[in-house]
């Protein structure tokens, strides 16, 4: 196949907990890049808690040409984040509300026939396999397409980033 792939990333202001401004920058990083590269699709792929805002604009952006997302180590539910991270997800809400970001409340039509993949470990203590990525497909599976890919070892393990079972994938939607 002769597709490329065009790697961009922003650090979204030093905050990506998925508030609406870090989601502000990713959008308009996306529509730079499209622009900018002539893409005709967009790919996603985020860790930890970069999925938050990633999923949210999944789920809340049908005018981009995204064609499936992968999360390694995802965090996609607040309730589920360890306490000592309570403060800094808090913080980068600053008055406003974390619930209305948590991507395992959004309505499961708005992922409807969206094409998901994650790399998770069992063994992972900072984010908790069963109480995201699991519990997500368990909300969301019925709408979208949702596979897991599971490695081994902690929190963002090497064995979590898989190269080429990733570009095989983003190849085959």
């Amino acid at each position: 196949s002769d597709l490329s792939f065009a790697v961009i990333a922003s650090e979204a202001a030093g905050n990506a907990y998925g508030n609406p401004e870090s989601q502000r920058l990713y959008r308009q990083l996306i529509k730079t890049a499209v622009s900018h590269y002539k893409a005709k699709y967009v790919f996603f792929l985020a860790e930890s808690m970069g999925a938050v805002a990633a999923m949210d604009i999944l789920a809340t952006s049908p005018g981009l040409p995204v064609l499936g997302l992968a999360a390694i180590s995802p965090a996609l539910d607040y309730r589920a984040a360890r306490p000592e991270y309570a403060s800094k997800i808090q913080a980068a809400y600053a008055g406003g509300s974390v619930e209305a970001n948590n991507p395992m409340d959004l309505p499961p039509m708005l992922l409807a026939g969206k094409r998901i993949r994650f790399y998770v470990s069992p063994q992972d203590s900072i984010v908790s396999t069963d109480r995201n990525a699991l519990a997500f497909k368990d909300r969301f599976g019925s709408a979208a397409d949702v596979s897991i890919v599971t490695c081994t070892g902690d929190h963002l393990d090497p064995s979590c980033i898989q190269g080429e079972d990733l570009v095989r994938w983003f190849r085959s939607l």
